[in-house]
Order: structure tokens, then C-alpha cells, then sequence
């Protein structure tokens, strides 16, 4: 128990740097999941110790819900990243907190906070992407579509969202559409192969 309390707080150390210099690199990746997997009560004390006493409180609650997240504590990931959107605002916090949700099966959830993560920062496609797949989640299948003609209008080579237009049509029932999306999806598609054993996320 003191060598694993020893490690944990030398890798506090190490991670107190990089958050200070915000590095978010592999190392510190590799850190923040071995100690959530190996120490995670233990790491989660001193995370919200160091919380407690940091000026910026910010990227501790951001590191406190990755690990949550890599631990698969996924309610109380998603209350970090609440926080963490609290104090700075971020869309790409609530596309954070919108994974945790859907991780948890909480998919209108996850819909709301795609939406607001859509309406901070509407250049963001992977934001419209996500959301997209969120409504197809919930049933709704044509505004899940409308969002992939959207996205498809500003970027038409979008093989992603081509694919995903497909299947939601294909829910619908709209066959001979959907056959169009796909064969779009082979054409801009180097490996014609790519997308034949893709996993359905919906």
C-alpha cells in the first residue's frame, strides 16, 4: 500500500507538470489510464486534494474525468466535465460530457449536450457527426439525416457522414437513397472494403 501510494504521488507529480505546461501527450495518457486501473480510489483522492488547492481548477477536474472515464465511471466523468464546462465554457467539454452520457445509455442526454456542443461551435463537424449518430440513438432518423445532408453540402468528400446517411435511410425504409449514399461511400473510399464489416452504432 506505501509503494503504491509513493507511485501515485510521483505520477501526481509528473502529471501536475504537464497539466502546468498542457501537455496532453501519450505518456500522459499511458499515466492518467494505468493509474485509473491500477490505484483509481487512491488517484481520485489526490486528484480532488490537488482540485481543493489549485488556482486553476479547470484541467484537475478535466484530468479527475478521465480517469473516471478510462475507470468506466461514467456518471461521475460526466459530472467533471460538467465542471469543467462551468468554468471555461468549452464545446468540446460537452462533447466530453455527451461521451460519458452515451457510454452510460443516457442518449437524449447525450443529444442535449451534442446539440449545445453544435450551437458553440458550428464550424465543429465531428460535433454534427456525433450528433447525428446521437439522434439516430433516440429514433429520430430524419433529423439524424437532415444533419448529414448538412454536413455533406459543406463537405461533400465526407465519407463518414455519407456512410451514415445510408444506414439511417435504410431504417427508414428508403432503400434505393441509401444505395446512392453507399455507393458514394466506394467511390471516395481507396479500400472499396472499408466500410463492408463496419460495426452499426445505432
Amino acid at each position: 500500500q506505501g509503494r503504491m501510494s509513493d507511485s501515485v504521488e510521483y505520477e501526481m507529480q509528473a502529471l501536475g507538470i504537464m497539466i502546468k505546461n498542457r501537455e496532453d501527450d501519450q505518456k500522459a495518457i499511458y499515466i492518467r489510464n494505468m493509474l485509473a486501473h491500477k490505484a483509481y480510489p487512491l488517484f481520485c483522492l489526490k486528484l480532488k486534494a490537488q482540485i481543493e488547492k489549485a488556482e486553476d481548477k479547470e484541467p484537475w477536474y478535466g484530468m479527475l474525468g478521465c480517469v473516471h472515464s478510462a475507470a468506466c465511471h461514467f456518471v461521475e466523468a460526466a459530472a467533471c466535465y460538467h465542471e469543467t464546462y462551468r468554468l471555461c465554457h468549452s464545446a468540446a467539454d460537452l462533447s466530453f460530457e455527451a461521451y460519458c452520457w452515451q457510454k452510460f445509455g443516457d442518449y437524449y442526454k447525450t443529444a442535449d449536450l451534442l446539440e449545445q456542443a453544435v450551437a458553440a461551435d458550428p464550424e465543429n463537424t465531428d460535433y454534427r457527426e456525433k450528433l447525428m449518430l446521437a439522434k439516430a440513438e433516440i429514433g429520430l432518423f430524419e433529423e439524424a439525416i437532415a444533419i448529414g445532408d448538412y454536413i455533406i453540402q459543406k463537405e461533400p468528400d465526407n465519407i463518414v457522414a455519407h456512410y451514415n446517411r445510408a444506414r439511417m435511410k435504410q431504417m427508414l425504409g428508403q432503400h434505393s437513397s441509401a444505395v446512392k449514399d453507399f455507393d458514394t461511400v466506394l467511390v471516395l473510399s481507396e479500400d472499396k472494403n472499408a466500410y463492408s464489416d463496419k460495426e452499426n452504432d445505432f
